[in-house]
């Protein structure tokens, strides 16, 4: 493993079962995943068939815990944003209340008005307050798993090299698979693929050494290359 900026955000927020998918990205720089390391020293004859089943079960088994731990993070994070939506649910028919009492004036006096007013005024505020929350919820786990089939769209002009890397780099990762690239250099290109769990695919995609910026705009996905390199 080489400790890139992504990795070092990973161990900085204990996201620790995301390592493994960008260890499988980060094969053109060196990184390799035990099961990859194993390939080689069994193809080299450093190690026999009868040493590989214990340590494959051991790696399926740390993958299945990561696997775990992930679904766990989103059904969490899921069951939070639900919560959030009752919450602010709650305070629109407090406000609502609120109100009709105001405006049939069911509060008497003009102090008591002028009080419930500023009341009014600051369920409105919190109103606010948990709508951003759990809008805020709700895009954190979309933006951090993907799963299925998912559109991304190359930003033109493309580089038909840094293309070629791009597809490279992705047919390299475990459990993604690219089923379709079109568009034209000129316009832009799509590549369509496959994901077989749930994967950070934004932040790992970022790694990747032709990509310069990833943009996500609602459930749009974005990727600008860089430039070739100028020999």
């Amino acid at each position: 493993m080489v400790i890139t900026s992504g990795i070092a955000n990973l161990i900085r927020e204990n996201k620790l079962y995301q390592i493994a998918s960008f260890i499988e990205a980060g094969r053109q720089i060196g990184m390799k995943t035990l099961e990859q390391d194993l390939e080689r020293l069994l193809a080299a004859g450093i190690i026999t068939t009868e040493e590989v089943p214990v340590e494959i079960k051991r790696v399926e088994e740390a993958e299945a815990k990561a696997r775990k731990k992930a679904e766990q993070a989103k059904i969490e994070a899921e069951e939070r944003a639900k919560r959030e939506a009752e919450a602010g649910k709650g305070v629109e028919e407090a406000e609502t209340k609120a109100r009709k009492k105001v405006a049939f004036g069911q509060i008497g006096g003009g102090w008591t008005r002028r009080v419930s007013r500023a009341k009014l005024l600051k369920l409105v505020r919190d109103k606010r307050t948990k709508v951003g929350t759990k809008r805020k919820a709700e895009e954190a786990v979309s933006a951090d798993l993907y799963e299925e089939m998912v559109k991304l769209t190359i930003l033109s002009p493309v580089d038909l090299g840094q293309m070629r890397k791009l597809e490279e780099y992705l047919c390299h990762v475990t459990d993604l698979r690219v089923v379709l690239v079109s568009g034209s250099v000129s316009k832009g290109m799509e590549i369509v693929v496959s994901v077989r769990k749930p994967f950070p695919l934004i932040d790992v995609l970022g790694e990747m050494p032709p990509v310069k910026q990833v943009i996500k705009k609602g459930k749009k996905i974005m990727v600008k290359l860089k430039p070739p390199a100028i020999s």
